[in-house]
């Protein structure tokens, strides 16, 4: 095994970003490995509390696109210096079957699809609500896993399922509140196209799941995939950008998009870390620290609203997941 292919992992995609891949290499202690994993989610988090700052601190002069020039310049720029470093080939996406392709544009454009649905869900929820229905991705990604990818099915995704979706609903609950990025009460109607935004992210956020893993399959690497993810939709970012005339040059504009590529790969790249020495399914509870630390960011820094039911719909879906990790699913034909 040469030592580029050797740097190829698989990332975990997360609301905006991200994607790995399990190696049978184990080159951290367990211990350490869950450490990086959750130093991981905590950056997510981070990224997450940022995106929700970056509304609230612009106002009415952020735009999503023209925030995404800056965002994917920065990531472009990193990305590729990283896998110059690593000595790491960019592939040629046209080797892919005609089917690859096709997930190789899910893979790309959902990427941007994602973003746009998450910003526009912080527009209307709390930064705890949105991250609840990015939570949710692992039970859609069973059901289209299960669909698409014919991957089998038990009867505890349903109940695993339903337990989630009570905790999530308990979140709802809560969502009548003053928006912190205008200071105006939301009413029900305004709480529902967040609802819808954040559903729609969901679902996004489990196909490029898939397709990550579809890409995996025809040997396209996750650095590629996030090379031409950074690339593609800085392009889009900027046609948008030009055509509404949206763009914005300030300095403290630029900085702060450019600080959240920043804040996304270095998660990413810990996530890499992480999994080298860990089973995927030891981390899953790990994950919900990305809930915890942008509430946490939010309440102090933007004044969000924190109820008992938050607390109570969280340690459903946490406790689900922790049961999950202590007790996975085992395959009863091996």
């Amino acid at each position: 095994m040469t030592e580029s292919n050797q740097n190829k992992k698989y990332l975990i995609q997360k609301p905006d970003f991200e994607c790995s891949k399990e190696s049978s290499e184990k080159i951290h202690s367990e211990a350490f490995s869950l450490f990086l994993f959750g130093l991981s989610a905590g950056f997510y988090g981070i990224s997450g509390f940022h995106l929700k700052y970056i509304q609230y601190y612009f106002k009415k002069d952020y735009n999503v696109f023209s925030f995404g020039i800056w965002r994917y310049i920065s990531m472009t720029i990193l990305v590729y210096a990283y896998m110059k470093y690593k000595e790491i080939e960019i592939d040629d996406y046209r080797k892919l079957s005609e089917t690859g392709k096709h997930w190789f544009i899910v893979r790309t454009v959902g990427s941007l699809i994602s973003l746009v649905l998450y910003m526009l869900s912080l527009e209307y929820l709390r930064v705890s609500t949105a991250n609840c229905f990015v939570s949710m991705s692992p039970a859609a990604i069973l059901i289209i896993s299960t669909v698409l990818l014919k991957e089998k099915f038990h009867w505890r995704y349903p109940i695993g399922i339903s337990f989630c979706f009570i905790g999530v609903l308990m979140i709802i609950s809560n969502e009548n509140v003053t928006n912190v990025i205008d200071n105006t009460q939301e009413s029900s109607f305004d709480v529902l196209i967040g609802i819808i935004w954040g559903s729609m992210n969901l679902i996004t956020i489990a196909l490029l799941y898939v397709s990550s893993k579809k890409l995996h399959i025809e040997k396209f690497e996750q650095e590629n995939q996030c090379l031409y993810i950074a690339v593609s939709n800085l392009i889009i970012s900027f046609v948008i950008a030009i055509l509404t005339r949206k763009l914005n040059f300030s300095f403290y504009y630029i900085f702060m998009s450019s600080l959240n590529a920043i804040l996304f790969l270095a998660a990413t790249f810990l996530n890499i870390f992480s999994l080298r020495g860990v089973e995927l399914n030891k981390t899953t509870a790990l994950n919900y620290l990305t809930i915890v630390v942008s509430t946490f960011l939010s309440i102090i820094f933007l004044g969000e609203s924190l109820f008992f039911t938050d607390v109570l719909g969280s340690l459903i879906i946490l406790g689900y997941n922790i049961y999950n990790s202590l007790y996975p699913i085992v395959d009863s034909n091996n």
